[in-house]
């Protein structure tokens, strides 16, 4: 009995395998509101993978969930210039690289601390990789919900090679010293909450930061071992560092 074409495994026509699968992926790829669904399903399995693996406290979690949806956020309002999808908002399954430094620059023009920026790209970059190494099965293919056209994985637009970082340097060269006056003000306001626990913390940090000239690495290294009391009948404790 003759194969059919869509039998036969030899001939490459429109119903191969490849086809076929190539067609289904595009299919659902291309359905919008299929894909949110499972991109929401996919951020619910990152958070649960990273609190199952003991990945930061309940506050690095909500910076998570914030630093994703902030994205999400701002890829909505960014619109696609050309192809069939012209005009309509760019979705987390369609980022580019560009959309990132454009996204990173923004940050930079709020002012935000290096620290703050690099941590919510660290965070937005955690939840690419997490979805580049998932697979979901779809109508018997097993995909990658990041992918291109042909249904091959992309690679993850947050990647260090698609964008120079913030350094802590660069924020290092705006610093200036305080003056006298706001010193004093400074302590003024420190002294008005040395009964809490966090006013008497930050009071004694900042008073051994002057004191001393450590860096803060340094500061917060520090053990009982590595002081030595020389008196104290004074209102603050004296040590020798």
């Amino acid at each position: 009995m003759p194969q059919t074409q869509l039998e036969s495994s030899e001939q490459p026509g429109v119903f191969s395998r490849e086809n076929i699968a190539q067609s289904l992926i595009q299919a659902h790829l291309a359905n919008a509101a299929w894909m949110e669904a499972q991109w929401d399903s996919l951020h619910a399995d990152w958070l649960h993978y990273l609190a199952a693996r003991g990945s930061g406290s309940d506050h690095t979690q909500r910076n998570y969930i914030s630093a994703t949806r902030q994205w999400a956020t701002y890829l909505a309002t960014q619109q696609h210039l050309t192809g069939p999808d012209a005009g309509a908002p760019v979705a987390l399954w369609q980022a580019e690289a560009a959309h990132v430094r454009d996204y990173t620059a923004g940050l930079v023009a709020a002012n935000l601390s290096a620290a703050t920026i690099n941590s919510r790209l660290a965070a937005i970059s955690s939840f690419y990789s997490f979805v580049i190494s998932e697979r979901r099965l779809v109508g018997g293919v097993e995909m990658c919900l990041f992918a291109d056209a042909t249904g091959a994985p992309r690679s993850n637009p947050f990647r260090a090679g698609n964008l120079q970082r913030p350094t802590r340097a660069a924020e290092s060269e705006r610093a200036r010293p305080l003056q006298p006056d706001e010193l004093g003000r400074l302590f003024t306001w420190l002294e008005g909450r040395r009964q809490t626990l966090a006013g008497a913390r930050n009071h004694a940090l900042l008073l051994t930061f002057l004191e001393t000239g450590f860096r803060s690495r340094e500061v917060m290294r520090m053990q009982w071992g590595h002081l030595s009391l020389i008196h104290i009948s004074e209102p603050t404790r004296q040590a020798e560092i």
